[in-house]
């Protein structure tokens, strides 16, 4: 499945897949995951919070008791205490390139799930700092409400990357085999996150449609939140699938 060459320890990891082994991977991971649960959450999401809208924002939206928060919060922190574990493999720490790719993941996913807890405030409601007070629009204990270069702007970089390298890798590893480097096939999204990816695309043309879907007569929907759970699946999967490929290195 996986072709390493070794000259030394440090030598770089060479994870050749072939477009068979690349399918492979993702068939032993079930489908109502990657294909099932994000249409479910597509389709389900806008239908209870046009139609039960009290349900909807005590068990979704909420920043305390919300679903949408708990994974913003805990799949970030999942998948970057798999990188966690990752940064002591052997075979990573062998990789300068990986282990750096690695632990960007580690630092970046702790960030996003940190941030979207406001490093615990909303579950234990401690009061903010007073710099925090004074400089955040919310006060609360967080960076991402004070400045859109702790926001958005991550956001996007971060929404562009799930993009192509959920959508234009996977395409090229299955029908143009051998025009992506070698060098770095193990970091290439799995197919197990093209849904999510696709999801992730139609986001950037919604606004077209938002006032359809969301009448004015109820406008408490945030599609921000929305959007953040599916990138927050996205980098779960990413990581889990990421760990099962150096393992299957050993």
């Amino acid at each position: 499945m996986a072709v390493v060459h070794w000259s030394n320890s440090q030598a770089p990891i060479d994870f050749t897949w072939t477009p068979e082994s690349y399918r492979s991977e993702t068939r032993s991971f079930s489908k109502v995951w990657w294909v099932v649960l994000p249409m479910v959450l597509l389709v389900a999401v806008p239908v209870i919070a046009r139609y039960a809208p009290e349900f909807f924002d005590t068990w979704l939206e909420s920043e305390k008791t919300g679903l949408f928060e708990f994974i913003h919060a805990v799949f970030p922190l999942i998948a970057a205490a798999i990188g966690l574990t990752l940064l002591f493999n052997p075979r990573v720490r062998a990789d300068r390139f990986l282990f750096f790719w690695v632990l960007a993941m580690v630092l970046g996913c702790t960030y996003l799930g940190g941030e979207e807890a406001s490093w615990g405030q909303h579950y234990f409601e401690w009061s903010s700092p007073a710099i925090f007070d004074a400089i955040n629009d919310q006060q609360e204990t967080n960076l991402h409400n004070i400045s859109s270069w702790f926001d958005q702007k991550p956001r996007a970089i971060v929404m562009f990357g799930m993009i192509v390298g959920g959508l234009l890798c996977p395409w090229l590893i299955l029908k143009r085999p051998g025009v992506l480097p070698h060098r770095f096939d193990i970091i290439y999204p799995p197919l197990a996150t093209v849904p999510l990816a696709i999801i992730i695309l139609l986001f950037q043309f919604y606004g077209e449609l938002r006032d359809d879907l969301f009448p004015e007569a109820w406008n408490g929907f945030r599609d921000g939140e929305w959007l953040e759970t599916f990138m927050s699946f996205f980098l779960l999967y990413y990581a889990i699938f990421l760990r099962r490929r150096v393992k299957s290195l050993d």
